[in-house]
C-alpha cells in the first residue's frame, strides 16, 4: 500500500513539476524574448539615429568645403588648400567636377564614378556613397586593404561656380573619407558578449561592420550566390531589411541562433542599421537553466515528501471502505429529502397561489376613479408586485410538478407567430425601460400555425428571453426563429429559437451550474437582480419532455447566445379561434369624453393625428407650439398629450419639462398626465432623449394605426375605454391607385397615403392642408442662408413628416437628408441640395394645388359616412360662445359633403 501511495504522490509531483516547468518556460521565454527584442530594437533605433546625424554632419562639412572651392581658378590652388588643412580635415581626397568630367582634384587619380551618383550631385542632391575600395589611395591602419587600396566612402554635394566663370553649368564637389568611419561609431555599442551593429545598403551590401573583411570583400547578401548558400538565414534577414522600415527577425549564423532588430536610416538611399546578438547570451538562456535546476530540486523534495506522507496516509485509508458504505446511506437519505422537498413545494405553492390570484383579481376590479394619483400609484405597485410574486410561485409549482412527474403536456393548435410576437413585445417593453434594444425576427418559412403545448412553448421562450433581458445592462437582446422541415414526415419539423444578448456572459466554471435549480450565477456581480433561479431549469426540463434541447455559447463579459430546438408539427388554421388572434381595438365608451391634446407646429400633422384619434371616438384638441401647449395644459386636465419634438421657439422637450415642473394648483395633474413623444426622429437614442425630458413613451411619424392603438390601450383611463374585436374596427380596405378616383401626381404614392388613413375624405383633407401651409415654409427654405441652422432643421423636419403623411416619398426623402445635414452643421450639403429640394417641393405643391382646384371646380360633393364629430363639437362651442359667424362658417363646411347618415339632421 505504501508503494502505491508513494507512486501516486510522485506521479502528482512529477505532473505538477512538468506543468510548472513548461508553463514558466513558456511565459519566461515569451517575456524575456520580448525584453531582448526590445533591447535590440532600442539599440538599432539609436544607432540609426546616430548614423543619420553623422552622415548629415559630413554632408554639411562637404558643403562648407564646396563653398570654399568657389574661389579657386587652378588645380594648384585647389590642392594647396587641402594640403594646408590640419590632417586634411579628415578627408583622404577631394575633386570638383561637372558633367564633362573632373575639373580639380587633390590626392586622387582618375576614378570611375557611378554616373547616377555623379548626376544626382550635379542635380542638387547631397549624397553619401556605399563603402568601396579606392585603388588610387594607399594609407596605413584599418583603412588599408590587403593587396593595395583604401576602404573609403564618398560624399558628393553641389558646388557653386568658380568666380569669373559665368554661367558655365552645374558643378559638384566630392570628398573621400576613411571607410572605417561608420564602423568606429558603431563599435561604441556593446550588445551582451559578442553582439554587434552593422549597416546594410539598399542593394544588400554590408557598408559597415566590426569585421572589416566583410566590408573589404563587399559581402552581398542578396545577389552573391556563395553567400546565399553559406548563410541563407542571414540573407533572409537582409531581404527583410531592404523591404521594410523596421522589424525583428531570428536567424542562424555560425551554428547559433541570433536575434536581430533593424531600423531604416533616414536621409540615406534606404540604408538600414541592424543590431544582432546570439540568443544563448541573452538573459533568457540563463533563466531557462535556472528553471531546469529548480525542477530537479523540486522532484527530489517531492520524493522525500512522498516517502514520509505514505506513513500518514496509510492509516486512514483502511477506514475508507466503511465511510463509502456510510456515504451510500447518506445519498439515500438525501434523495428522500429531495422528494419530500418537492412535495412540500407543490403543496405550499398551491396554498399561496390561491390568495395571490384573489389579490391580483381584486386589484384589477377595484375602481380607481375616486382615488388620488398617489393612491392610484399604490394600487399599480400592488398589481406589479403581486404579479411578480405570482410568477415566482408559478415557477416553484412548475418545478415541483416536473420533479414529481405530475406535469403533463397538453397539445393544441395555436398561432406561433402571434405567441412569439406577444412574448417579444413584453420583453421589448422591459428592455426599453432599461434603455437596451430588444429585436425579434421570424424567418419566412416558419409555419404560422403549429400543434403543441402552447402554454409550455410560451413559458420556455419567455424564461430564456426574460433571462437575457434581465442580465443585459447595455447593448441589446436579439431573438430569431428558424424552421427545419423533417424530410421523412410531412408536417413535422424543428423550431430553432436563438436568443443572443450582449450581457455579462457566463464564466466557464459556471457552465455546469446554469441549468441547476435555485442557482444564480456570479452573485456578487448580479446583486440586485431578483429571481428564483428556476427559469432556465424549468425551460430545460420542459424541453426534455418535448424531446427538445437547449444549449448555449458564451464569452464572459461579452454576452451569451442560447439555442432552443423544439420538435413540433404544423397545425390546422381552421381550428384556431381567429378572434383571439386579433389585437383588441380601443374605443372610447359612448357617453364618455377623454381629453387629448395634440401638439405640432405643422397643421398637416395635426389633421393627421386628429383624424386617427377620431376613429377611436376621440375629439382631440390641438396646439401649434410648445408655448401654447404649456398654457393649455396649465388650464385644463388632459388624459393624454401627444407632443411633437422639433418646433420653433420652444420645442417639445422644453414644453414637457415646463408642464412637469409647473407649480401651483394645477401641478398635481401636470406631473401625472402621460405625455407621448410624437416625432419623425427615428435616430438611435431618440427614445432615451424623450424619456429623460419627462415623456412617458414614443410613437413615430407617420403615425401607424396599430402603434397608436397600443398607446391608447396603455395610457387612457381604463374606465373610459372599451376594447372590441379588431374585426369590428372600421375597415381599412386596400384600394389601388386607379380606384381612388384621383389623377396621378408626380412623386405621390396615393396607395401609401390613402391606406394610412382608411377614408378618402380624410386623405383629401390632409392634402388640402398640405397645399395651404407649405408655401410659407417653402419661401423660408428658399432663403435658407438668412435662417438660423436650427430653424432650418425644424422647417425641413416638418415638411418631412407632412410629405410622408400624404405619400410624397421623394420630397420626404430629400427633406430627411437635409434635416440630418442641418443637425450635423453640414452647410456644404445644404448648399448643394437645397435648390433641388425646393424645386421638387414647388412642383409637388403646384401639382397638388391643381388637384385641389380641379376638385373644387367640379363642385362634386364628396360622400362621407356621416358628419365630422370634430366639426359638430366646434359648432357647439361656437353656439355656447354666441359666435354666430363661426357657427355659420362651420355649417357651410358641413354642406360641402353628402352623408350616408345624418343628412336629415344637418
Amino acid at each position: 500500500m505504501r508503494l502505491k501511495i508513494i507512486a501516486i504522490i510522485m506521479v502528482i509531483v512529477a505532473g505538477i513539476t512538468a506543468l510548472s516547468l513548461f508553463t514558466s518556460l513558456y511565459f519566461t521565454r515569451k517575456s524575456l524574448a520580448q525584453a531582448a527584442e526590445g533591447e535590440l530594437t532600442l539599440v538599432s533605433g539609436l544607432a540609426a539615429e546616430l548614423i543619420q546625424k553623422e552622415i548629415e554632419t559630413l554632408k554639411d562639412r562637404a558643403l562648407l568645403f564646396a563653398d570654399t572651392t568657389a574661389g579657386f581658378t587652378s588645380n594648384e590652388a585647389f590642392s594647396a588648400y587641402f594640403e594646408n588643412q590640419p590632417e586634411h580635415g579628415g578627408l583622404l581626397a577631394a575633386i570638383v567636377y561637372d558633367e564633362k568630367g573632373i575639373i580639380y582634384q587633390w590626392n586622387a587619380r582618375p576614378q570611375t564614378f557611378s554616373s547616377d551618383f555623379l548626376g544626382r550631385a550635379l542635380a542638387g542632391e547631397a549624397l553619401f556613397s556605399t563603402t568601396e575600395v579606392n585603388t588610387a589611395l594607399e594609407t596605413q591602419g584599418d583603412a588599408a586593404v590587403p593587396g593595395g587600396g583604401t576602404l573609403v566612402n564618398w560624399i558628393a554635394v553641389p558646388a557653386p561656380q568658380t568666380a569669373g566663370s559665368g554661367n558655365a553649368g552645374a558643378r559638384a564637389f566630392a570628398a573621400a573619407i576613411p571607410g572605417t568611419h561608420l564602423r568606429d561609431i558603431l563599435d561604441k555599442y556593446k550588445i551582451w558578449e559578442s553582439g554587434n551593429v552593422y549597416v546594410l545598403d539598399n542593394e544588400g551590401v554590408i557598408v559597415a561592420n566590426t569585421r572589416l573583411y566583410i566590408v573589404h570583400e563587399r559581402w552581398d547578401f542578396v545577389h552573391d550566390e556563395a553567400i546565399l548558400a553559406a548563410y541563407p538565414d542571414a540573407a533572409k534577414m537582409a531581404a527583410l531589411m531592404i523591404a521594410n522600415e523596421n522589424g525583428i527577425a531570428r536567424y542562424h549564423w555560425d551554428n547559433a541562433i541570433r536575434i536581430g532588430a533593424y531600423n531604416r536610416i533616414p536621409g540615406t538611399d534606404n540604408w538600414s542599421v541592424g543590431a544582432v546578438a546570439p540568443l544563448n547570451e541573452s538573459p533568457l538562456h540563463k533563466a531557462e537553466q535556472l528553471q531546469a535546476v529548480g525542477a530537479v530540486i523540486f522532484l527530489l523534495l517531492g520524493l522525500i515528501a512522498a516517502f514520509h506522507s505514505s506513513f500518514i496516509l496509510e492509516k486512514p485509508y483502511r477506514r475508507l471502505e466503511g465511510q463509502r458504505l456510510e456515504l451510500e446511506n447518506m445519498v439515500k437519505i438525501a434523495e428522500d429529502a429531495t422528494r419530500s422537498k418537492s412535495l412540500f413545494l407543490a403543496n405550499i405553492s398551491h396554498e399561496i397561489r390561491t390568495p395571490m390570484n384573489a389579490i391580483i383579481g381584486m386589484s384589477d376590479l377595484m375602481p380607481t376613479g375616486n382615488l388620488t394619483p398617489l393612491q392610484k400609484g399604490y394600487i399599480e405597485d400592488i398589481k406589479k408586485m403581486s404579479k411578480s410574486l405570482l410568477q415566482i410561485i408559478n415557477d416553484l409549482l412548475d418545478f415541483s410538478k416536473i420533479e414529481t412527474g405530475k406535469l403533463d403536456l397538453i397539445p393544441v393548435h395555436y398561432n406561433f407567430w402571434s405567441l412569439f410576437d406577444n412574448v417579444c413585445s413584453i420583453s421589448k417593453f422591459i428592455g426599453n425601460s432599461k434603455n437596451i434594444d430588444v429585436e425579434s425576427r421570424i424567418d419566412a418559412n416558419v409555419p404560422q400555425i403549429l400543434f403543441g403545448d402552447e402554454v409550455r412553448v410560451r413559458q420556455i421562450i419567455t424564461n430564456v428571453l426574460s433571462n437575457a433581458v434581465k442580465y443585459t445592462q447595455t447593448g441589446g437582446v436579439y431573438a430569431r426563429v428558424q424552421w427545419t422541415a423533417d424530410g421523412r414526415e410531412t408536417g413535422k419539423g424543428t423550431l430553432l429559437i436563438s436568443v443572443k444578448d450582449t450581457g455579462i456572459g457566463i464564466k466557464d466554471d459556471d457552465r455546469v451550474k446554469l441549468f441547476r435549480a435555485f442557482e444564480q450565477l456570479d452573485l456578487k456581480k448580479n446583486r440586485g437582480i431578483t429571481g428564483t433561479g428556476l427559469g432556465l431549469t424549468i425551460a430545460s426540463q420542459l424541453l426534455k419532455m418535448m424531446d427538445g434541447t437547449i444549449d448555449f455559447d458564451s464569452v464572459y463579459g461579452k454576452g451569451t447566445t442560447f439555442y432552443i430546438h423544439i420538435p413540433t408539427g404544423t397545425g390546422d388554421k381552421m381550428q384556431v379561434d381567429m378572434l383571439d388572434l386579433k389585437e383588441q381595438y380601443v374605443m372610447v365608451k359612448t357617453g364618455e369624453h377623454v381629453k387629448v391634446l395634440v401638439v405640432d407646429d405643422m397643421p398637416v400633422n395635426l389633421t393627421v393625428a386628429s383624424g386617427f384619434l377620431f376613429k377611436h371616438n376621440i375629439n382631440a384638441e390641438t396646439a401649434q407650439s410648445g408655448a401654447e401647449a404649456v398654457n393649455m395644459a396649465c388650464h385644463k386636465q388632459y388624459d393624454l398629450i401627444f407632443m411633437d419634438h422639433l418646433m420653433p421657439e420652444m420645442d417639445g422637450l422644453e414644453a414637457t419639462r415646463l408642464i412637469r415642473s409647473t407649480e401651483g394648483s394645477l401641478a398635481k395633474w401636470n406631473r401625472a398626465v402621460p405625455i407621448i413623444a410624437l416625432s419623425a426622429n427615428a435616430i438611435i437614442g431618440a427614445r432615451s432623449l424623450f424619456l429623460e425630458a419627462g415623456m412617458d413613451d414614443f410613437i413615430s411619424k407617420p403615425i401607424e394605426a396599430p402603434a397608436l392603438n397600443s398607446i391608447l390601450n396603455k395610457y387612457l383611463p381604463l374606465e373610459k375605454i372599451e376594447r372590441v374585436s379588431a374585426l369590428n374596427e372600421p375597415p381599412h380596405e386596400h384600394v389601388p391607385e386607379k380606384t381612388i378616383d384621383l389623377p396621378p401626381v408626380k412623386g405621390v404614392n396615393y396607395a401609401a397615403g390613402f391606406n394610412r388613413f382608411g377614408e378618402k375624405y380624410t386623405y383629401l383633407d390632409i392634402i388640402r392642408t398640405f397645399v395651404e401651409n407649405t408655401p410659407s415654409l417653402l419661401q423660408k427654405i428658399e432663403h435658407w442662408t438668412e435662417m438660423d441652422i436650427k430653424e432650418y432643421q425644424i422647417a425641413v423636419h416638418g415638411i418631412k413628416g407632412s410629405a410622408r403623411a400624404i405619400g410624397a416619398e421623394i420630397v420626404a426623402a430629400l427633406a430627411a437628408d437635409l434635416e440630418s445635414a442641418a443637425a450635423g452643421g453640414k452647410t456644404e450639403f445644404i448648399t448643394a441640395h437645397n435648390e433641388q429640394f425646393t424645386a421638387e417641393l414647388k412642383e409637388l405643391t403646384a401639382n397638388l394645388q391643381a388637384l385641389v382646384n380641379e376638385r373644387s371646380a367640379a363642385k362634386v360633393k364628396e360622400k362621407r359616412p356621416g358628419p365630422a364629430f370634430e366639426t359638430l363639437e366646434k359648432i357647439r362651442e361656437a353656439c355656447v360662445d354666441y359666435d354666430s359667424a363661426s357657427a355659420e362658417s362651420l355649417f357651410a363646411n358641413l354642406y360641402d359633403f353628402e352623408y350616408e347618415s345624418g343628412g336629415d339632421f344637418i
